[in-house]
């Protein structure tokens, strides 16, 4: 077999999307409250919709303007 190059050189680091970086690592001067809106198809409130639940109450990182449910 042959070897694929790599696309990113040697020693060189891929950088990393601000999205996935823990709040407190987000370098200052970032805006990490991006807008959401969950759909969450008739489950909120309910057990099966834990995510939606979460995030309305407990993110950190997104403003939620609305919820479709």
């Amino acid at each position: 077999m042959s070897s694929v190059p790599s696309p990113v050189p040697s020693g060189s680091r891929v950088p990393t999307p601000v999205d996935a970086l823990p709040l407190d690592q987000v370098p200052d001067g970032i805006d990490v409250h991006q807008s959401a809106v969950v759909y969450c198809e008739g489950n909120f409130g309910a057990i099966d919709g834990k995510t939606a639940n979460g995030l309305v109450r407990y993110s950190e990182r997104y403003r939620i303007l609305s919820v479709i449910d």
